[in-house]
């Protein structure tokens, strides 16, 4: 059986030639057929738009120059030969980062007698993803893995899918991303008036949202309920102006984390970062308003006539010179705390309620 197997092989390559198209006539179209076969989704890397992924594909065509009569070899049915020995489609990766190219020389093929050859290559890709985090983290991205025949055009190879043209048999779940759904699409493209033939996989994952929640909205959150509770602070409290600002630099911090993590454009900002933004403003409102309380305090019995009608119409009051004392100031410090409380309940509800529209009209 060795010596049968040794012998078809130098039969069958004895007058080949891997650079011919294998026709019988040495031109015209070979149709190649795939199906994929995604293994894993190891790694999103959002700050570089990449997906990282272990694809296999199950590749077939028939050669012409590699058939044989199974019966001059003892019964021989199928051999195995390397890919640089015989003609395989050039194909390419079309977006991915680096090593483009699917076929590797110390790849194997399966071949048999009727001339139909398996080709299975295994890789792992790193591909470019366009990304919309606008929704994080109830985000749903959808990404793709291209090929298409690069030398040869449309009147050489024609790759086609076979039968759906992926499979999940082989899939293992990824713990922060979940696989909801495969399509493909064939199409030629046109370059220098040369069409080449593609196939396109595109891929839809789903973000597993509740870790993101518990590490990153749920401290946003408490920030945000602490940085309101600041306002019932007693005003002669001397700790009052220390806890807001020490709230206003966490949630300087919480930008900057969600930031880090996220990826940076212009086109689809984060419904949360706009939110913890918002809350940025709101606390050195916070901030502004301890800073005025102190200073009304201070200046109970300073006669300013300018600055003290200004602070009464601002807060609503009516200013009376004969009245002015350290009372009338400590009503305006309450007055001022009042307006901020109320501004800052009201519009961080309306904020959170927006951002949960928004954001969940994206989960599937």
């Amino acid at each position: 059986m060795y010596v049968n197997h040794v012998t078809l092989r130098q039969t069958l390559l004895k007058h080949y030639d891997p650079l011919v198209i294998p026709t019988k006539t040495g031109s015209g179209t070979v149709s190649v057929t795939m199906t994929m076969y995604i293994q894993n989704v190891q790694r999103f890397d959002e700050s570089a738009h990449t997906l990282s992924s272990i694809v296999t594909w199950d590749i077939y065509w028939t050669d012409s120059h590699l058939s044989w009569n199974k019966t001059e070899y003892d019964g021989v049915n199928s051999i195995y030969m390397k890919a640089s020995t015989v003609w395989i489609p050039d194909i390419f990766i079309t977006n991915a980062v680096e090593d483009q190219r699917l076929q590797q020389e110390d790849d194997i093929l399966q071949v048999w007698s009727s001339g139909e050859v398996m080709w299975i290559p295994m890789r792992k890709l790193d591909t470019v993803c366009e990304l919309n985090v606008q929704a994080y983290p109830f985000d749903t991205q959808k990404c793709h893995i291209e090929l298409e025949g690069w030398i040869h055009d449309i009147y050489n190879i024609m790759l086609k899918p076979e039968g759906k043209g992926y499979s999940f048999s082989y899939y293992t779940p990824n713990s922060a991303w979940e696989l909801k759904s495969v399509s493909i699409f064939s199409y030629n493209k046109t370059a220098a008036r040369v069409g080449y033939s593609r196939l396109r996989w595109t891929i839809i994952l789903e973000r597993r949202w509740p870790y993101h929640m518990l590490i990153v909205f749920f401290p946003v959150l408490v920030v945000m309920i602490l940085n309101m509770m600041s306002i019932i602070i007693p005003d002669d409290c001397g700790e009052k102006l220390g806890y807001s600002v020490n709230l206003f630099l966490t949630l300087i911090v919480c930008l900057s984390f969600i930031s880090g993590i996220m990826p940076s454009t212009s086109e689809n900002i984060p419904y949360i970062s706009i939110l913890v933004s918002y809350q940025v403003f709101t606390s050195s409102l916070v901030v502004a308003c301890s800073c005025l309380v102190a200073y009304l305090n201070k200046i109970g019995e300073r006669n300013d006539t300018f600055g003290n009608r200004f602070l009464y119409r601002l807060c609503c009051l009516r200013y009376d010179d004969r009245n002015h004392n350290v009372k009338m100031y400590l009503l305006l410090g309450q007055r001022l705390n009042r307006i901020t409380a109320l501004f800052c309940i009201f519009t961080n509800c309306i904020a959170l309620v927006i951002y949960f529209c928004f954001a969940l009209t994206h989960v599937h």
